[in-house]
């Protein structure tokens, strides 16, 4: 016998937001694709969206500002979060955990906005099993070449790091079939208006709640009264 879910617990709340046409975007791609600078600009560029923050146990790097580039979580924190499903998705890499929190996609979503996701490919199918509304966006380099070429002229990786990242980048074209749209970065501008393109037609986009707020409201309104006529 189904139950419904438990006033204030996380699958209510997502189940709520989705009625309200709330939507979660995930972009995805192998490294060198341009994912965070073209979230950034994506996020920066409508206001009606905000980048989610993605959380990790691997230790901050000089660089970066926690709550600002990760939330960084003790290994034990991450771990309760995952028993009591409040990650929408999460994975471990090179000895670390990622994932996304329910609750930070909650709080962007309680300030009127979509939530974007810069997360890999099965994190994206993660997010999509437990959020309907979830919209999955692939990015790539103009060919495999490109993506080679990126990511040897960056210099942040030696060569192994490269070749491992080649590897994986291949791994994630294999498994891009389950995504909905396909965004080339062959220029920024134009990748960016192709990403937006597609917000503005998932925000249009006739869902079941739409279509039935539209026949309610046609349902229930009345003819408009027509007094009688008179021959004087």
């Amino acid at each position: 016998m189904y139950s419904a879910p438990a006033e204030g617990s996380t699958v209510q709340l997502l189940y709520q937001a989705a009625s309200n046409g709330r939507i979660i975007f995930v972009l995805s791609g192998p490294a060198g694709a341009g994912k965070s600078t073209l979230a950034r600009r994506v996020a920066s560029a409508d206001s009606r969206v905000s980048l989610n923050i993605s959380c990790t146990t691997r230790p901050k790097r000089p660089a970066e500002s926690p709550d600002a580039d990760y939330h960084f979580l003790q290994t034990t924190a991450f771990e309760s979060f995952v028993e009591r499903g409040e990650m929408l998705e999460w994975a471990e890499v090179h000895e670390h955990s990622y994932g996304t929190r329910a609750s930070d996609v909650l709080s962007i979503f309680s300030q009127g906005r979509d939530a974007l996701l810069e997360i890999d490919v099965q994190g994206g199918i993660a997010v999509r099993s437990r959020y309907g509304r979830t919209v999955l966006v692939f990015l790539v380099a103009p060919s495999f070449a490109e993506t080679r070429a990126r990511l040897t002229e960056r210099g942040s990786e030696n060569d192994e790091e490269v070749a491992k990242r080649l590897r994986r980048a291949k791994d994630e074209l294999r498994e891009s079939s389950s995504y909905d749209y396909l965004v080339v970065n062959d220029d920024i501008d134009s990748a960016v208006s192709s990403i937006q393109s597609i917000i503005t037609a998932e925000r249009a986009r006739m869902t079941e709640g739409r279509h039935r707020a539209l026949v309610g409201e046609a349902e229930t309104s009345t003819e408009p009264h027509k007094g009688d006529e008179s021959n004087d």
